[in-house]
């Protein structure tokens, strides 16, 4: 007899080459589709899943298959599966494996289960209850999926209370995405609320964390030397060591949407460090080649993972991207911005984030906007100054963020741009005075002696206001000097100006 650990890591029990001649059959005969038991969820390979959901509502030929599927979506793989071998007339054999390898998958999800309420502290009897209605569902064949109603008198007296472990921000135990565009600081904000979360502090030095949980971030596009400087500079800003939080766990590896093996090993892994809070960060790199814009494909990829979540108790939060095609791109961010289809459907909380400004290389300096939202009633709008210095300026790298409101942002960049306004007139100005006090000195070496204000004037060509404030400046500055100018007209001289010494 294999070993309990051997067992679990070859993975649940798969027909998948009768699943391919079920399929297969389909394809040549249609009829199979109704006449077969046989539902989606009964498929191992998620493909296969993907397939017999769009054969089950009418796409009955690999034209429509396609059409349905998405054009990108293994397209090859389809036409592979009409030259798989299956027959018709072998169909109930193949849905009988199936069927069979599905059934196996949910006793061993019972057992594991089983275990797993033997380690948290759930009375025996109460085990024994649980896995003995579960077997005499599977014996009977009927589904495990039950439906219960609540009438308006249990649902009025019941408690529903919603709990969140960031103060207005995120809820436990509701999927979450948190989205923005390319470089806008998405891994490194995930980053602070995993140390936030870990430490019951506070999210980007703001939002009240209301107890500390633990959390896993699971990321596969920085690299661990990239994490490891991000995740050191935030925990310092936060007060401590990066080696001292305790709560907070990483992983280069990162989970296959729509594959079972791998949500099977999530579920482990989720169990194994205790998780509450789980990150994905990105979710690209997390879903199979396809199509992005296919919203059944997309939402058959996402219910696993969403299932995982919810059997063990864990809130996940998916790290994705926002379309490039904005009319304004420094507009605040809303949930129709959010790339690819079935990741609005899925959310039912978010962060969003978008630049307020462009960056300005070389200075570390991030002027965001922060949406928060959720189906709880939960919303914000919030300006993020994130400053993360550059190895070449003082003191270094940092991780200084200061978070507004929207409208004290708004007023705030009212005032930068009056300011820089102001600022590039006073410059305009003290160029062109710079430029009369040229003009000025250059007329009287062509004089060759004091000159009356007026004679200067004429000799420059400028106006009264322009002249006076040209020769004050220069007076002020010692570079002309008050001289008296002869006037043969009169016996007394006017008063002019003469290049000082």
């Amino acid at each position: 007899m294999k070993p309990f650990g051997e067992i679990l890591d070859e993975g649940p029990p798969a027909a998948i080459e009768a699943e391919r001649g079920l399929l297969c059959a389909a394809l040549l005969d249609p009829r199979v589709i109704d006449a077969t038991d046989v539902k989606p969820r009964d498929f191992h390979d998620h493909r296969h899943v993907a397939i017999w959901q769009a054969m089950k509502v009418g796409a009955r030929d690999i034209p429509l298959l396609r059409q349905r599927l998405g054009a990108e979506w293994e397209g090859a793989y389809i036409g592979e599966l009409a030259t798989a071998g299956g027959l018709p007339i072998h169909a109930t054999s193949y849905a009988a494996e199936i069927r069979n390898a599905a059934a196996k998958r949910r006793l061993r999800e019972l057992c594991i289960e089983g275990l797993r309420s033997c380690a948290n502290g759930r009375a025996a009897g109460g085990i024994l209850n649980w896995m003995r209605s579960e077997l005499e569902r599977e014996e009977e064949g009927t589904a495990r999926v039950e439906y219960r109603g609540i009438s308006c008198a249990e649902l009025d007296r019941e408690s529903y209370d919603l709990e969140y472990l960031v103060e207005g921000v995120l809820v436990a135990r509701q999927p979450c995405i948190i989205a923005g565009g390319k470089k806008c600081l998405k891994t490194s904000i995930l980053i602070d609320l995993g140390i936030s979360l870990a430490r019951a502090g506070h999210f980007l030095g703001y939002a009240k964390v209301n107890r500390a949980c633990r959390v896993g971030l699971m990321t596969g596009e920085s690299g661990l030397g990239t994490i490891q400087e991000t995740a050191r500079r935030i925990a310092h800003k936060a007060g401590c060591k990066l080696g001292d939080v305790g709560g907070l766990v990483f992983s280069e590896d990162l989970p296959q949407f729509g594959n079972r093996d791998h949500e099977d090993a999530l579920r482990r892994w989720i169990t194994g460090n205790e998780l509450e809070v789980l990150c994905v960060d990105p979710a690209y790199l997390a879903m199979p080649g396809g199509d992005a814009g296919n919203l059944f494909l997309q939402g058959e990829l996402l219910r696993g993972m969403t299932k995982v979540c919810g059997d063990t108790g864990t809130t996940m939060i998916l790290a994705h991207h926002t379309r490039k095609t904005k009319v304004d791109p420094f507009a605040p961010p809303e949930l129709e911005d959010i790339a690819w289809a079935g990741f609005q459907e899925f959310a039912r909380q978010w962060l969003l984030v978008g630049r307020r400004e462009a960056y300005q290389p070389g200075t570390g300096e991030h002027r965001l906007w922060l949406s928060v939202g959720g189906s709880a009633g939960h919303t914000a709008l919030w300006a993020l100054d994130i400053n993360e210095g550059t190895r070449d300026t003082l003191g270094g790298r940092c991780w200084d963020c200061q978070v507004m409101r929207a409208d004290e942002a708004r007023q705030d960049a009212e005032e930068r741009r009056e300011r820089a306004k102001a600022d590039r007139e006073a410059e305009r100005t003290a160029t062109r005075l710079e430029a009369d006090k040229r003009r000025v000195v250059d007329a009287l070496v062509k004089l060759g002696g004091p000159a009356t204000a007026r004679t200067i004037r004429d000799g420059t060509g400028m106006g009264n206001d322009r002249i006076n404030a040209t020769i004050a400046a220069l007076l002020n500055a010692g570079e002309i000097t008050p001289a008296d100018v002869a006037d043969p007209h009169r016996k007394t001289p006017r008063p002019g100006y003469r290049l000082a010494e």
